[in-house]
């Protein structure tokens, strides 16, 4: 399904680009993104085939207000009329992939045991930035199943430096050298 979220992201951009609107979209997106992440209701509304298509782009277009661009009110009919509107969450996120292409910057994750302090966010970021040779924007999360260490997603990029993968290469040396 990322995939189809990934088109209408896709179109959604080239129309908001042709009508000099990437930012408004781009802000309502987020701003509804957010909304979306922080609320299991909405969730719970935007899967439920209890709820009719038309009732919950009337939902989201009163939940955004006067933010709803053309753009977007297009969008919400499209995905109700193709039975789609469960892929929202993936169209904010593509839609944010697609503006870090075009702007030349790729988003990425960090995982970390523990929070970074902002000097270790700024080494993470110069040693991936150095490795891609690219900018990129990172968001950092605090996973307190780790071990040790952190791991980084960068586009098709993966930057693992944790104690589980240097326990995994540890492992599989030991193992080799026994047989």
């Amino acid at each position: 399904m990322a995939q189809i979220g990934e088109r209408y992201a896709q179109a959604l951009f080239d129309v908001a680009n042709k009508n000099n609107k990437v930012t408004e979209v781009s802000e309502t997106l987020a701003s509804l993104g957010e909304a979306i992440n922080a609320n299991e209701d909405v969730k719970k509304v935007l899967l439920s085939p209890l709820v009719a298509g038309n009732d919950k782009v009337a939902i989201l277009k009163s939940a955004l207000g006067e933010s709803v661009s053309e753009e977007l009110s297009t969008l919400f009919d499209l995905l109700s009329k193709n039975n789609r509107l469960a892929l929202i969450p993936d169209v904010v996120e593509s839609f944010k992939e697609v503006m870090s292409r075009t702007s030349g910057v790729m988003n990425g994750e960090v995982n970390s045991a523990i929070e970074l302090t902002d000097q270790e966010k700024n080494e993470v970021q110069k040693i991936i930035e150095n490795k891609l040779s690219q900018k990129v924007e990172l968001q950092y999360n605090v996973k307190p199943n780790m071990i040790g260490g952190i791991e980084a997603k960068v586009g098709s990029y993966i930057f693992e430096d944790s104690i589980k993968s240097h326990m995994q290469k540890l492992n599989d040396y030991i193992t080799r050298r026994v047989q």
